[in-house]
Order: C-alpha cells, then sequence, then structure tokens
C-alpha cells in the first residue's frame, strides 16, 4: 500500500517498471493540513476546468496488472504491450488508461468486476486508449455508472460489458461488440445516446445496435460501397426522408447492417448477397406492355400472349 500528498509519479516516459500496482492512494495538500476551506476552494477550481489537486501517474516499461483500490483527482496508467485493470475499486475524476505500442498486439483487459467512482462526486471519466497500431480492449464487467467512457480504438477493436454515464468511440477500420448502459439506458438506447467519431459505421455496436444511430435495425445511412454517410440520424418515431432515389424513382432506404431495402437481383451473387440469401425476400418483377385500340385508346386489347402472368 503506498500513499503520496499532492501528485505521485512514477516514470515519465516508460523508465518505471512496476508489474504489480495495489493499493495506492494520494490525497491533495490543502486536505491533509486540515484546511478544509482551502480544499473546498481548490476543488470548485478542479470542477471548474483547473488542475486536479491531486494526481497519481504511471509510465511503465513492463506489462501492468491493477489491482487497487486507487484514489487520486486524476489518475494516469499506461504500460506497453498489455494492461489488465482486475477488479477493484478506483476512485477519480478523471482516469485514463493507455497500451503503448510493443512488439505483438497491444491489449488492454479488464477482469472481474472493476467500479469506478468519481472523487468529487459529479461526473468523472475514464478513458481507455489503444495505440496507433491498434489492438483489442476486453472488457468483462466495467462498473462506472457515475463516469464517462472514452474508447480511443485507433483501429482496433473493444468487445465486453459497460455501465457508464456516457460513452464516447473514437476509432476506423476496427469494431466494437459491447454490451450494457448508458446513462441509465439500456438496448437501443443505450446505443442512440453513445457517440463514435469520424463517423457512424455499423462495425461499432452496442447492445447490437450500430453506436449513435437514433433506430435500431431499420435505417444505418452508410453506402454498402464505401461506409459515406448518406443522410441526418432521425429520433425514434420521427418521419424518414429518404436518403436518395433507385435510378427507377422509388426512395433508397439502407438497412442496419448497410444493405438497401430495394436491390437488383444482381446483388444476390455478391459475398454480402450470399450471406444475407436466406433473409432475403426475392422477386422476379415482369414488364408487362399494355396495348390500347388505335381506334379507340380507352378500349384495352385483351390479353393475347401465350405467357402467363
Amino acid at each position: 500500500m503506498g500513499t503520496a500528498v499532492g501528485r505521485a509519479q512514477f516514470g515519465s516516459s516508460g523508465t518505471a517498471a512496476v508489474d504489480t500496482l495495489g493499493a495506492f492512494t494520494v490525497t491533495d495538500a490543502a486536505a491533509t493540513s486540515g484546511r478544509a476551506a482551502a480544499a473546498a476552494a481548490a476543488a470548485a477550481a478542479v470542477a471548474a476546468g483547473g488542475a486536479a489537486l491531486s494526481v497519481l501517474g504511471l509510465a511503465d516499461s513492463t506489462p501492468l496488472t491493477v489491482v487497487g483500490p486507487l484514489s487520486a483527482g486524476t489518475v494516469t496508467l499506461s504500460a506497453p504491450g498489455l494492461l489488465t485493470l482486475q477488479g477493484g475499486q478506483i476512485t477519480t475524476d478523471a482516469a485514463s488508461f493507455t497500451v503503448a505500442a510493443a512488439s505483438g498486439s497491444a491489449r488492454l483487459v479488464q477482469t472481474g468486476t472493476t467500479a469506478l467512482g468519481s472523487l468529487s462526486g459529479g461526473t468523472g471519466s475514464v478513458a481507455l486508449g489503444l495505440p496507433a497500431g491498434g489492438g483489442s480492449v476486453s472488457l468483462q464487467n466495467l462498473s462506472a455508472p457515475g463516469m464517462a467512457l472514452s474508447l480511443l480504438l485507433q483501429n482496433g477493436s473493444a468487445s465486453g460489458a459497460i455501465d457508464v454515464a456516457g460513452l464516447q468511440v473514437t476509432g476506423a477500420g476496427g469494431s466494437a461488440a459491447l454490451t450494457g448502459s448508458v446513462a441509465g439506458q439500456s438496448g437501443a438506447r443505450a446505443a442512440a445516446l453513445s457517440g463514435i467519431s469520424p463517423q457512424v459505421d455499423v462495425a461499432y455496436r452496442l447492445n447490437g445496435c450500430t453506436i449513435a444511430l437514433a433506430t435500431c435495425g431499420a435505417v444505418a445511412g452508410i453506402n454498402p460501397g464505401g461506409a459515406v454517410p448518406l443522410g441526418p440520424v432521425t429520433e425514434p418515431g420521427a418521419p424518414f426522408t429518404p436518403v436518395g432515389l433507385t435510378p427507377g424513382g422509388l426512395p433508397l432506404v439502407f438497412l442496419d447492417f448497410g444493405v438497401p431495402l430495394l436491390v437488383p437481383k444482381s446483388f444476390l451473387d455478391t459475398v454480402l448477397g450470399n450471406i444475407l440469401k436466406p433473409d432475403l425476400f426475392t422477386a422476379d418483377l415482369i414488364a408487362i406492355g399494355i396495348v390500347r385500340d388505335p381506334a379507340d385508346p380507352e378500349v384495352l386489347l385483351p390479353n393475347i400472349s401465350d405467357r402467363d402472368y
């Protein structure tokens, strides 16, 4: 168990060598000295965007396992290759856990139940980050209903269970398969309340729904040819304006997985078409020419074709 006042910084650029981080508490100097008024004023300054009163930082040079409990105004931990949050309690207003680049795949793993809560009692923040080469974030049960979660995935992936105050995903070329609640909401509503950048992508999902889409399983606004946003997201129950028209003038509406509701039959010969074929309704549409009597245009000639319609 360790304690410090004000700031505890171990390593500055991957120079520390810590295998396991256990219980550690960093308190602010004002509170430690009993100056309650000064501590309260400093806490208010932090709430207004000022510097944290207490900081715990570790830039490790070896894979790190965090057991905790940890307590500090700001917690910033990084390790190469593998960073594991092994259950435990972390109390902080702002936390950052980052896997630095290393040989092999980068992994950020959370096991058991890791509970995060705000030190000041407000809404805190927690960021889980991967290096530029991507990797994976695996969450068994991240319980942080008072914390806004940021997943900085690069081109990596994230999976697992979360309970957070807010969710923002940053990534492209990767994926997310998350379950749980956001701001007390579950199911499709949790996905709709979440955000993603640089753009909505059907590969990033929460509770089976595309993150940041207001409707689940209905409209993605994604072109299957290149993941290009085609229209604004609408609120549930709001009138939907098609994002375009088919060559025949029919509304072009896209399913949640990026396939138009109406596609030419040749789509069935594509890779995606073969995968979805069991769930698609297909029909042969036959063009029927209508012939009128030149002497009386109001009279339709009978069908004299030998073809059944």
